[in-house]
């Protein structure tokens, strides 16, 4: 579905611990490499392993030197070079995406995925939404409104 032009979506990665602190971080590298296509393909390859293994700590190593060297050996494996990948992962703009995320979650007090936050007012996720389809509906009905309603400076 194709958003209206009043409407931009975000994705924040959560993290509540320290193995997801290690996939906000190899989200935000991606992101920074402009490889958004390897998102996904990572998104899909840690969980799919997750649920082979029962272990939730994949792409993660026993230090933050051997989780460098494992996401970097992920994103070599799908065409991006180790001396780029280090680069950003270590970056200014990865750090301040990784704290920005981490205020997001505090401010809003997100405890589950997906949570929604439109235009900082409103948050919603599926249980409170009733549901996929109303979460779609409702978040819809909010963007429209609050475009529609609330005035800007």
């Amino acid at each position: 579905k194709t958003l209206p032009s009043y409407v931009q979506f975000v994705r924040v990665p959560v993290m509540w611990g320290p193995v997801q602190q290690a996939h906000a971080r190899l989200f935000y590298t991606l992101e920074a490499l402009g490889r958004n296509d390897l998102i996904g393909k990572a998104f899909q390859y840690i969980h799919a392993l997750e649920t082979r293994t029962g272990s939730e700590s994949i792409l993660v190593g026993s230090s933050p030197g051997n989780t460098l060297r494992m996401q970097e050996a992920f994103a070599a494996k799908n065409g991006v070079s180790a001396a780029a990948f280090a680069s950003a992962y270590g970056s200014f703009d990865v750090n301040t995406h990784l704290q920005q995320a981490e205020e997001i979650q505090q401010t809003y007090e997100v405890d589950s995925t997906p949570t929604i936050i439109v235009d900082g007012r409103y948050k919603t996720n599926p249980e409170m939404a009733g549901g996929e389809q109303q979460l779609i509906e409702l978040i819809d009905f909010l963007a429209k409104w609050d475009h529609e309603h609330v005035q800007r400076s």
